[in-house]
C-alpha cells in the first residue's frame, strides 16, 4: 500500500459467528496504519444470521437497501479524503451471502478507488485480493461459453472450483418463468488465489461484455466473496434492466437479490457542469473561450442552482484530475475532432494528444462516476458515443464537421434551458433555435441515450 492511501474498512459483518473481525481486517493492511474510517454493514440495517445468509424475501430486501446505504456512506467518506487530496484503499472483509457481495460490488461499480478484499477461505488462510493488481498469470477461467436460447433476458454463468449445470439454470427458468436468450458461462476448476485473481477480474470485465445491453439479466455464482465482488464491480447498471442475483438453496437457485435498472436515478438539486475546451497547436482556432461565456450566461439565465467548472488548454492530466476533484453531473468538451472518431486534446510534449472511445469511456470509469450526460462538441464526435453509453445515461455529439458559430449557439441555447426542463426538451429547443436563426449544421447535432433509459427521464 503506498504510503498516500488513506484505509477505509468495510464490515460485512452479516454472520454473527464467522465473520472477520475489524482488528483482522486491520492486521491485513500493510505498515499497519491507524484506521479512521471503518463502514459496517449492520449499522447500515443488514440483517444477522448465524451464517451470514439472508434467507427470507424480507431480508433479502431489508439487505439491499442496507448495502446502498453502505454504499453512500463509503462514497461519502472518500469523497471527502479525495477533496483533501488523499488516495483512498477500500478494505472490504467479513461475512456475508455471495449475492450481498456481488450487490455492494455493483452498488460501487461507477466509483473506483483502489479495493482490496480480505478472505479467509475454508481452510483459514487469509489473502488479499487487490481488484486492481496486473495479472500475474494468463488465465484463470477455462474459454468462456455462449449459447442462445428463445427467451429476452440474459445470463452470466461464473463458477470456481465447481460447475454450474445447464440443467440448475433450465430449473431456474421453470420456477420463475424467465426466459434467457443469451447465456455466457466462465468456469475453473481451481479455487482463486491471490496470483490467479488479477486474470480472473480481467476475463469477467471480458465476458460481461459478450452481454447484450437493454435485457433484464441474472447472475449465476458459485464462487468466493472476492469473485462475486468483483463481478458485480464489472458490471455497468445503465447497461442492463433489472439485475438478479439468486442463492442457491439445495437442490438448485432460487430468487434472492433483484436490483432495479440502475439507468434512472434522482437528480441532485445542483447542476454541475464540467467545461473542458482545448485549441492544440496545429489546428483552427476556435473561440472556445467565448462559448464558455456563452455557457455560464445560459446556466445562470436558466435560475437552477449550478455550479460550473471550466478547463482552459485540456490535456490528459487536467481531464483527469478535474474528474477526480469534482463531481459533475455534465461533462462537456468543446474543440476539434477527428475523422477517425477522436477528440484532439493538447499536449506540451507533442502538442496534440488523440483520446480515443475507449480511452475516454475508461476516464468517465474510473475517475467521472458522477457524469450522466456527455456533450461532445466537436466535429464527427459521434463515433464515440457506443463506447460511452455503457457509463453514462445520454451523449450529445457531432455527427459530422459543424461550423464554429453553429456550435457555439447550440451549447448557448441548450444549458439555458436544461436545468428546468431537461435534457430532452433543452437538446429539441436548441436545435430548433438554430433552425429558427438560419444556423447552419442543426442537422449533425445528434443524441444518443443508454439502452433502456428514457430521455424524458434525464435531469442532470
Amino acid at each position: 500500500m503506498s504510503r498516500h492511501e488513506t484505509p477505509i474498512i468495510v464490515h460485512l459483518d452479516l454472520s454473527r459467528d464467522k465473520s472477520l473481525s475489524i482488528p483482522e481486517i486491520a492486521a491485513r493492511i500493510p505498515k499497519r496504519p491507524h484506521v479512521e474510517h471503518c463502514v459496517t454493514a449492520s449499522e447500515c440495517g443488514a440483517p444477522q444470521s448465524g451464517d451470514g445468509t439472508p434467507y427470507s424475501q424480507r431480508e433479502w430486501a431489508a439487505c439491499r437497501e442496507a448495502t446502498i446505504r453502505l454504499a453512500d456512506e463509503v462514497n461519502r467518506i472518500a469523497n471527502e479524503l479525495h477533496k483533501r487530496g488523499e488516495t483512498v484503499r477500500l478494505w472490504v472483509g467479513g461475512s456475508a451471502a455471495v449475492p450481498v457481495c456481488f450487490h455492494l460490488g455493483l452498488e460501487l461499480s461507477g466509483w473506483c478507488p483502489h479495493v482490496t478484499f480480505v478472505h479467509r477461505d475454508k481452510h483459514g488462510t487469509m489473502c488479499n485480493f487487490a481488484l486492481d493488481q496486473s495479472p500475474s498469470v494468463a488465465t484463470y477461467f477455462g474459454p468462456v461459453e455462449a449459447s442462445q436460447g428463445a427467451g429476452e433476458a440474459a445470463a452470466l454463468v461464473v463458477s470456481a472450483f465447481g460447475t454450474i449445470t445447464s440443467a440448475e439454470v433450465a430449473r431456474y427458468e421453470a420456477v420463475t418463468g424467465t426466459g434467457f436468450g443469451d447465456v455466457v458461462k466462465l468456469h475453473s476448476p481451481d479455487r482463486v488465489t491471490e496470483e490467479t485473481f488479477g486474470a480472473a477480474c480481467r476475463e469477467l470485465e471480458t465476458a460481461s461484455t459478450k452481454l447484450p445491453s437493454g435485457l433484464p439479466l441474472t447472475t449465476f455464482i458459485y464462487a468466493p466473496s472476492p469473485l462475486a465482488f468483483a463481478l458485480g464491480r464489472t458490471l455497468t447498471r445503465r447497461r442492463f434492466g433489472t439485475i438478479a442475483a439468486p442463492r442457491y438453496d439445495a437442490p438448485g437457485y432460487h430468487p434472492a437479490l433483484i436490483v432495479p435498472s440502475g439507468a434512472r436515478r434522482p437528480s441532485s438539486p445542483v447542476l454541475s457542469v464540467a467545461y473542458f475546451s482545448a485549441n492544440p497547436g496545429g489546428q483552427q482556432r476556435l473561440s472556445l473561450r467565448e462559448e464558455g461565456d456563452r455557457i455560464k450566461l445560459g446556466l445562470r439565465d436558466g435560475r437552477r442552482r449550478h455550479t460550473f467548472e471550466s478547463v482552459t488548454k485540456t490535456d490528459p492530466d487536467s481531464l483527469m484530475e478535474t474528474l477526480r476533484r469534482t463531481t459533475p453531473s455534465v461533462l462537456h468538451f468543446s474543440g476539434h475532432g477527428s475523422s477517425e472518431g477522436c477528440i484532439i486534446l493538447e499536449s506540451e510534449v507533442h502538442g496534440h494528444a488523440r483520446i480515443t472511445p475507449e480511452m475516454l469511456a475508461t476516464v468517465i470509469k474510473h475517475a467521472g462516476q458522477t457524469v450522466r450526460v456527455v456533450v461532445l462538441n466537436a466535429c464527427y464526435s459521434a463515433a464515440m458515443a457506443a463506447a460511452l453509453l455503457d457509463h453514462v445515461d445520454c451523449v450529445i455529439a457531432i455527427s459530422d464537421a459543424i461550423d464554429d458559430r453553429a456550435a457555439i449557439a447550440f451549447s448557448s441555447d441548450f444549458y439555458r434551458d436544461l436545468g428546468s426542463k431537461g435534457v430532452r426538451a433543452a437538446y429539441v429547443i436548441a436545435r430548433n433555435q438554430m433552425t429558427m436563426n438560419g444556423m447552419p449544421d442543426a442537422d449533425v447535432v445528434a443524441i444518443y441515450p443508454a439502452p433502456g433509459v428514457d430521455l424524458d427521464d434525464i435531469w442532470p
